[in-house]
This record gives C-alpha cells, sequence and structure tokens, in this order.
C-alpha cells in the first residue's frame, strides 16, 4: 500500500501545480479531484477513515466549485454525485449513519436530476447505474460497517 500511496501522493502533486498554473481549466481541476480520490482509496483498503474522508472531502468542494461553475454540465454533477456516494460510504464504516445517509440522499437527487434532464443518458452520465433502494439500504446499515475499495465506483477518467 505504501509504494501505491506514494505513487499517487506524487501525481496528485504533479495535478495539482499543473491547475494551479492553469487555474481556469476545469479540466486540470477535474484531475485533482480524480487523483484526490484515487487518494481516498489507498486510507479506505488499510482502514484509515479518517485520511479517506478528508480526501474525498477535498474532491468533492473541488467538484461542488466545478458544478457550480458549470450548472449544465452533467458530468460535473454526475462527480458532485460520485463524491458524495464515496464520503456516505466511508461515513457508513465510520458509523456516522445520519452524515452518510444525508451524502447518499443528496448524490440521489443529483441522478434523479440527470435522469429526467438527459432522459437518452439513463442511469445517469457514462451509464453510472443504482440499484433501486441502495441508497436507502446503505444509509440504514442493513449490513456490516466496513468499506471495502471496490465499493467504491471507478469513474470514467480514472
Amino acid at each position: 500500500m505504501k509504494s501505491a500511496r506514494e505513487r499517487f501522493e506524487q501525481s496528485s502533486e504533479i495535478l495539482q501545480e499543473l491547475a494551479k498554473a492553469n487555474p481556469g481549466s476545469a479540466a486540470a481541476q477535474r484531475d485533482v479531484s480524480v487523483s484526490l480520490n484515487k487518494l481516498g482509496n489507498v486510507p479506505v483498503a488499510a482502514g484509515d477513515l479518517k485520511s479517506a474522508r478528508e480526501r474525498f472531502e477535498q474532491s468533492l468542494e473541488i467538484r461542488q466549485g466545478l458544478a457550480k461553475a458549470n450548472p449544465s454540465s452533467a458530468e460535473a454533477q454526475r462527480d458532485v454525485s460520485v463524491s458524495l456516494e464515496r464520503l456516505g460510504n466511508v461515513l457508513v464504516a465510520a458509523g456516522d449513519l445520519k452524515s452518510a445517509r444525508e451524502r447518499f440522499e443528496r448524490s440521489l437527487e443529483i441522478d434523479q436530476g440527470l435522469d429526467e434532464g438527459q432522459p437518452q443518458q439513463r442511469g445517469g452520465p457514462a451509464g453510472r447505474q443504482r440499484e433501486p433502494g441502495k441508497a436507502g439500504e446503505r444509509a440504514g446499515g442493513g449490513g456490516g460497517s466496513e468499506v471495502s475499495a471496490g465499493a467504491l465506483r471507478a469513474e470514467p477518467g480514472d
């Protein structure tokens, strides 16, 4: 794990420098958010939920800024939804079910809005599908409270 974390951190540092050099580039900002998600996956696999949560929150902050700057972008909205879902998974594992449920509900609202606004992309952009009732099941704690790296969805561009 240490080697993977070090490589992701190096990559993230490079991407952050590129984003600083080109602050108007939404693509560069998104690249940083994807990198932060990858960095969050490493501590999830190691059971370090606090570090994972910090990385996912940083990614969410960037993604919310991108979505606010371009509210008609389905990709930006979907990215916010993915980040909310990842945070929700970590919060479930940490035992904070109320906060997890809030994240899952916000994620689901975004996905439903995307479905309504773009019927040709059922399941959300890039074919991202969510099983009916899945957010409620996770938020209700209807199982174990562990989060595996496999429970975190891959996203386009990862």
